[in-house]
């Protein structure tokens, strides 16, 4: 976006694929867990809408630290798990040299 901004770059290379595990080596997960599906699909959307644009925001003000929310979530199960129905959100974090 930075790119875009300067004019340095073009609107189809803001959707250009990212491996954010790739080009982070520290993470913070945010999972969500529920008992049915139904309530974790109401409550990742509340996440979605609201949650993580807060959480993101909140990063954003920590002097020293890059942060980059992944778009999408992850669904997943826990075999054998009482709360079986599962998503999480990723956010690669770097550190800026110097400044711890």
């Amino acid at each position: 976006m930075r790119e875009m901004k300067l004019g340095n770059a073009q609107w189809e290379d803001l959707f250009e694929y990212l491996d954010l595990f790739e080009m982070y080596d520290h993470y913070i997960v945010v999972e969500v867990e529920a008992t049915t599906a139904e309530i974790l699909e109401t409550f990742c959307n509340w996440m979605d809408t609201r949650c993580l644009r807060q959480v993101t925001l909140a990063l954003e003000q920590v002097e020293g630290l890059e942060v980059h929310p992944y778009p999408l979530p992850y669904r997943g199960d826990k075999v054998g798990a009482k709360r079986s129905c599962r998503c999480g959100y990723f956010y690669g974090m770097r550190f800026v040299p110097g400044v711890y």
